[in-house]
């Protein structure tokens, strides 16, 4: 499974349908999440990703380059009269740091443009994933399922657009939820179910705006303003968020 597929299959469970082309979405889905940087070994010349909080001119390795690494450094002697302070010694020294990129660790499979994976599959563009399969686009996800385009994810399923939630599943652009489902432009949220365009609520089930409704009324409304997302998005490529909504209090523009 690629990229792709965990767009459409995240898409699909979230949002009630598919919205097309990854690549038409790529630039919203990375707004808001720290990327691996795409770079170049300085031993061989392949493509690798990298933490992009690394010095301007830092030089990089692969991860399974270590061997070749250490051979180079064995034909390289520091000059011990050279040495007068630490300052001196870190110059010396310095030639030899290089960074590690494309570090993938323990049982992971299917990882492509990424880096720091541990024990995770099927990962693209991301970093720092841990024990997670289905996963593009993130930044900082912990034993999760289908996240996508999402900064800070632990023990959750089906995220989208998504900055630090906590066992949790089906959300869209959220902030700040722990143990909810079902939650679209919310924040700071927990043990909450169904919840559209709402703020600081405990316990709370179908809330549009705070509002707690029946379950006729929920429904209905929620299906409308879901499927207003989607259109939104289809057609925009983009859609404002939940930070925007507050700052500008707007929608459309």
């Amino acid at each position: 499974m690629g990229a792709e597929k965990i767009w459409t299959d995240t898409c699909r469970v979230v949002l009630g349908e598919e919205l097309g082309p990854l690549g038409d979405y790529e630039k919203l889905l990375k707004r808001y999440v720290r990327q691996s940087a795409a770079g170049k070994s300085a031993l061989s010349g392949k493509d690798l990703a990298y933490c992009d909080n690394c010095p301007g001119d830092a030089k990089f390795i692969l991860a399974d380059e270590a061997a070749d690494y250490a051979k180079m450094l064995k034909g390289k002697k520091l000059d011990i009269n050279s040495i007068k302070d630490i300052d001196s010694l870190v110059r010396a020294l310095e030639e030899n740091f290089y960074y590690a990129g494309n570090i993938v660790l323990g049982n992971s499979s299917e990882v492509t443009n990424s880096t720091d994976i541990i024990s995770s599959s099927n990962v693209h563009f991301s970093e720092d994933v841990i024990g997670s399969k289905n996963v593009a686009h993130c930044s900082s996800v912990r034993f999760g399922e289908n996240i996508v385009g999402t900064y800070h994810s632990g023990s959750s399923k089906f995220v989208l657009k998504s900055f630090r939630g906590f066992k949790c599943s089906r959300l869209f652009e959220t902030v700040s939820l722990n143990f909810c489902s079902d939650c679209y432009y919310t924040v700071n949220l927990e043990n909450c179910s169904n919840c559209l365009f709402s703020f600081n609520l405990r316990s709370k089930l179908r809330c549009i705006g705070n509002l707690e409704l029946p379950q006729d009324k929920f429904a209905s409304l929620k299906d409308k303003l879901v499927k207003e997302i989607a259109g939104t998005m289809r057609a925009k490529k983009t859609v404002p968020s939940i930070t925007e909504i507050v700052h500008r209090g707007v929608w459309n523009e």
